[in-house]
């Protein structure tokens, strides 16, 4: 539990010093915003499970369910970042104008492509932290 608040103090601090926003600001996808609210609802559930003397099985599924989900949906975003990136390769007969948009809309997709990859795995980390961790106070 300590290593959940401790982590969780690390991921507000970080808000708080706008380290972290540039990676959801850069995410055309969103969906670096769906895996930090499922981990911090696993977060809240582990926490909630260390306390229980009766450990609900529930939560357990849960944090095994989502946890397994996390690279899934990384590689989710990586595909849409993917996408964008190549739906705006479109520079024949461009100007410097369009060239300059189509760089621009290349480097957001390359930035929701490296986003999404980076969140994917750090939630998958951390998951795989939490169920460590959970697995230790069941015995």
């Amino acid at each position: 539990m300590v290593i959940n608040i401790l982590l969780l103090a690390v991921f507000v601090y970080g808000l708080s010093v706008h380290l972290i926003q540039p990676i959801y600001t850069n995410d055309n996808s969103y969906l670096s915003f769906v895996m930090s609210a499922l981990m911090l609802t696993n977060v809240g559930l582990s926490i909630f499970y260390s306390w229980k003397t009766v450990k609900p099985q529930w939560i357990e599924d849960y944090v095994y369910f989502v946890s397994g989900k996390f690279l899934f949906i990384g590689i989710a975003g990586t595909l849409v970042g993917l996408s964008i990136l190549f739906n705006s390769l479109h520079l024949e007969n461009a100007s410097s104008d369009q060239v300059n948009q189509t760089i621009g809309l290349l480097i957001n997709g390359m930035k929701t492509m490296v986003n999404c990859t980076l969140i994917g795995v750090i939630c998958k980390l951390w998951s795989d932290l939490l169920l460590t961790l959970n697995e230790q106070v069941n015995q």
